[in-house]
């Protein structure tokens, strides 16, 4: 898990710092060792945390814990922003972009054991080995059979986390798609980041595209993010053909009442 997020990460912020980097201004005369401090505290601000704010996103829809830090202001210590996230069943593991007045913008990664989790009083918490209650679960599953687009996505949350289901993400993408085309903008955000990051389906940029323009057209602030990541790996003519298909998908299928969650 860790060796794939890592290599996703650094491929959206090649992509990023190549999108930046086409459109800002070129650099300034002069030297001296607070400019290039401030140079570098302005590209950890402005090009790496916005991916890493993206990412984080991504790994929470996922179901994994995730939080950034930022400290580029700060007279005591060199310019950094960080991600720290925990993989499901995983260990906790942290990347650090921080600035160092001999080399630049340089990356630090650790991986440890997650924090044991305190363990309930044995009269607090039913027992673990005790089957999930079939009539909620059945009856989600009957309900999202039918076409109940909320239940759909209710389902797919439950085969994306592994609630009371195996952990299935290919399951989770095929209720997510049968909600998000009756108009469900959290189950269009969802299928963005599982496009966008392959999972549980092979890695599909356009789709990914797609679902992203649908949800950011509600104000999905996650998909947002993802398009203007994703501007930067199409072309224009294929940008504006997904454009022009989502508004179409609109006028079709608008969007559903109370339903900017995927949970």
């Amino acid at each position: 898990m860790s060796d794939e997020i890592f290599t996703r990460l650094r491929s959206l912020l090649k992509a990023y710092d190549e999108h930046k980097s086409a459109t800002a201004p070129g650099p300034r005369t002069g030297g001296g060792s607070d400019r290039k401090r401030q140079a570098g505290a302005e590209a950890l601000r402005k090009v790496v945390r916005p991916v890493l704010d993206a990412f984080m996103a991504e790994l929470k829809t996922a179901g994994h814990e995730a939080s950034t830090r930022e400290h580029t202001d700060r007279a005591d210590a060199y310019p950094s922003v960080a991600l720290s996230f925990t993989p499901k069943g995983g260990l906790a593991s942290a990347l650090m972009f921080k600035y160092d007045p001999k080399r630049g913008i340089v990356v630090q990664r650790e991986v440890k054991a997650a924090p044991a989790q305190a363990q309930p009083a044995a009269t607090a918490e039913p027992s673990a080995t005790a089957p999930p209650a079939p009539s909620d679960l059945e009856g989600v599953r009957k309900r999202a059979e039918v076409g109940d687009p909320y239940e759909q996505v209710a389902l797919a949350t439950r085969y994306a986390t592994g609630e009371t289901v195996p952990q299935d993400y290919s399951m989770a993408v095929r209720w997510y798609l049968r909600a998000a085309e009756q108009g469900h903008v959290g189950a269009q955000d969802a299928l963005g980041s599982y496009f966008w990051m392959g999972r549980g389906v092979p890695k599909d940029v356009t789709k990914a595209y797609f679902w992203s323009v649908l949800a950011r057209a509600e104000g999905k602030e996650t998909s947002k993010r993802r398009v203007a990541l994703m501007t930067a790996q199409l072309t224009r003519p294929q940008a504006l053909a997904i454009q022009q298909e989502a508004n179409r998908f609109l006028r079709l299928h608008p969007p559903l009442l109370r339903s900017d969650s995927p949970y």
